[in-house]
């Protein structure tokens, strides 16, 4: 009896730091899927994404804060799978791990979704998300791919040590016990991983087009440090949007336009309802009707901006221009107000982007607000 009591001692420390262990992890494990859900309960709306595509200051700067809780959201879901997978295979623990497994793997596939439609809104606009917070997007993508790919040998090595009928494969002078003993004792308890299974990611590939958006918008941007494969998956969609522009809002056309125009020939952008798509090769006709590509016969400009080339990647990085006019020679000013330097300070400026009818710029005139 005096050995034995040593032993039970010890026995009772075990188990009581084992279950002190599982508390902590069952506390960690609630305390991340409640973060992860409260991210995804945050997303963005259909209406705040039209804004932060816009380019809305408001938007954009909400937008990049919640892109970066969204990604914090996928990796906690990845440590919660991966924290149930070490738990059960070391103490066979299965009481309501299972569940957290589950829904980790469900809010993730939430939160990968809603992250990568958000990083696609966020990729255009100027002061949008930069290529740093959309590489994290993409690495914990990879990081969730790595643990189920983990998981997926870790099912699959316990199917092969399984036999056929539901047994263990029995090694070599192992037990003399009958078989049908073995199999009744390996059925009773099967192994605690055995209840788990892998989750399918979203595809495509999440944060791969929001990227191959941000640098065809962006284009002093270099495609540097992305895994070889990420990097040939991007540079295929970035060639793709070279051949084949994203639409952009359509220019409207003033109704008269005199040349050497100035504000006086300024005139607004159509509601973004009436105004036609635009995308590749589309046109307004100065002097016309917005998107009929026909001159009017009393305007003093025949001309028609082609929204292609440089027009089209302006107003797809920068949004829809303050006003479109005419100008002498054919060329067409789409206004946009920027910060410019003016002596040693920076000031609020007109700046007028002129295209020729082919959508080339040809240069850009800067003229201080006018208070």
């Amino acid at each position: 009896m005096t050995r034995l009591l040593p032993l039970l001692l010890l026995a009772g420390c075990l188990a009581e730091r084992a279950h002190q262990r599982d508390d902590r992890l069952f506390n960690e494990v609630s305390k991340q899927e409640r973060w992860a859900q409260d991210a995804v309960a945050a997303k963005l709306s259909p209406e705040e994404l039209v804004r932060v595509r816009r380019g809305d200051e408001d938007a954009v700067r909400s937008g990049r804060k919640t892109l970066r809780k969204l990604v914090s959201a996928v990796d906690r879901g990845t440590w919660i799978r991966d924290a149930a997978v070490e738990s059960m295979r070391e103490d066979g623990q299965e009481a309501g791990l299972v569940a957290d497994f589950e829904g980790a793997g469900r809010t993730r596939n939430e939160a990968l979704q809603a992250a990568d439609e958000l990083a696609t809104a966020l990729a255009e606009p100027r002061d949008g998300a930069s290529l740093g917070e959309l590489r994290a997007g993409l690495d914990g993508y990879r990081r969730a791919r790595e643990s189920e790919t983990r998981l997926a040998k870790d099912l699959g090595k316990a199917s092969d040590s399984r036999t056929a009928d539901g047994g263990t494969a029995e090694p070599k002078g192992a037990d003399s016990r009958p078989a049908d003993s073995r199999a009744g004792d390996s059925k009773a308890r099967p192994s605690p991983l055995s209840r788990l299974s892998t989750v399918a990611l979203p595809v495509p590939r999440p944060f791969i087009g929001a990227i191959a958006r941000f640098l065809w918008a962006h284009q002093a941007e270099k495609l540097t440090g992305f895994a070889a494969e990420d990097a040939t998956e991007i540079r295929a969609q970035l060639a793709d949007l070279e051949a084949h522009p994203p639409e952009t809002p359509a220019v409207a056309a003033p109704s008269e336009a005199a040349p050497g125009s100035g504000d006086a020939n300024a005139s607004p952008l159509p509601a973004a309802g009436n105004a036609s798509s635009a995308g590749s090769g589309s046109s307004a006709s100065a002097g016309s009707p917005a998107g009929t590509g026909t001159p009017a016969s009393n305007g003093p400009s025949t001309g028609t901006l082609t929204v292609a080339n440089d027009a089209q990647k302006l107003i797809a990085k920068r949004g829809a221009p303050r006003s479109f006019s005419a100008r002498e020679g054919g060329l067409f000013a789409l206004r946009y107000e920027e910060q410019r330097p003016c002596g040693i300070d920076t000031c609020a400026m007109d700046v007028d982007y002129l295209f020729d009818a082919q959508g080339k710029l040809v240069r850009d005139e800067a003229t201080p607000v006018k208070k």
